[in-house]
């Protein structure tokens, strides 16, 4: 018996692919909607603007659930009222404007804080009278954020033989001995930045709920798919994503829900590497930026 799939493409890219596959004989079931549950981590996130998920074959609606957040970096719930007060870009247009996010007013979210607000999940409700006879292949394009810049020291320590000649004059060897202290500080200073600059630090990061994968299920009101197992909201959204159960039991307009007895098999990992930006970078980078403005200004 074939068995659906799902695998990450160009994961190690700031876009990575999700590609669901799922076989003929799960997608065919009268009475019931079938629908495939996508629960994020917070590294990553769905583009309602862009995916243009819903135009592929097989896919019926899409919906995004959660807060829509498309610029924000990882930990951006640790300050609510500095992302809060920022005004959301003019390219992201309003929630209503995306396909598959009610607008803020309609949401029936449940309450969340801090990082958990971070958890969305994606909603895909299958066509199950246009599928092929190899069943359904559907991408879900998404995209990773930015992680927090942290600070990399590389310390690297020059000493220099600070002890003066025995020819120097004797008033002039303090003079020598300090000379030699600064010089093995600022070579020390300068091949540290040297080698900040040159090292690279990557963070791995899951793209996939924690502990979690796309879940493939079935709500039927007026049938029943007897091989598969009975389930219930808790599993198809976990812990983490308990503020998106209202928003979903909403949907589900009192269903049944049915999950295969062997759930989509991973075909590739679900964890990346991330660069990570140097905190302690930042001074030079402003002066740089700085000094080519002034420039550009000059020139002008």
């Amino acid at each position: 018996m074939e068995h659906g799939t799902f695998a990450f493409v160009d994961a190690a890219s700031y876009a990575p692919k999700l590609v669901l596959r799922i076989p003929k004989e799960d997608v065919q079931s009268k009475g019931c909607k079938m629908q495939v549950m996508v629960p994020l981590a917070p590294s990553v996130y769905y583009d309602p603007f862009t995916a243009r998920v819903e135009t592929q074959q097989g896919v019926a609606h899409v919906q995004h659930l959660g807060r829509l957040e498309l610029e924000k970096q990882v930990g951006w719930s640790a300050h609510p009222m500095v992302w809060d007060a920022e005004m959301r870009a003019w390219w992201e247009g309003g929630d209503e404007d995306a396909v598959g996010v009610e607008p803020a007013s309609q949401r029936t979210d449940g309450p969340c804080s801090g990082a958990a607000c971070e958890h969305t999940a994606v909603l895909v409700d299958l066509d199950t009278a246009h599928g092929s006879e190899m069943g359904l292949e559907i991408t879900i394009p998404l995209h990773k954020r930015y992680q927090i810049a942290q600070v990399h020291p590389v310390p690297v320590h020059v000493e220099i033989k600070h002890d003066a000649p025995a020819w120097l004059p004797a008033h002039i060897a303090p003079l020598y001995e300090r000379a030699a202290d600064v010089l093995a500080s600022v070579a020390s200073h300068a091949l540290s930045w040297i080698a900040r600059i040159h090292t690279r630090h990557y963070q791995s990061v899951e793209l996939t709920g924690a502990h979690t994968a796309p879940i493939l299920f079935a709500a039927c009101t007026e049938g029943d798919i007897p091989e598969w197992d009975v389930a219930d909201v808790h599993e198809i959204l976990p812990d983490a994503y308990t503020h998106l159960r209202p928003r979903f039991e909403a949907k589900l307009q009192d269903a049944y829900l049915f999950v295969p007895p062997t759930p989509l098999l991973r075909m590739s990992k679900t964890v990346a590497d991330m660069p990570v930006g140097d905190a302690g970078l930042y001074p030079l980078v402003q002066l740089g930026t700085f000094a080519a403005t002034l420039l550009a200004m000059l020139l002008a």
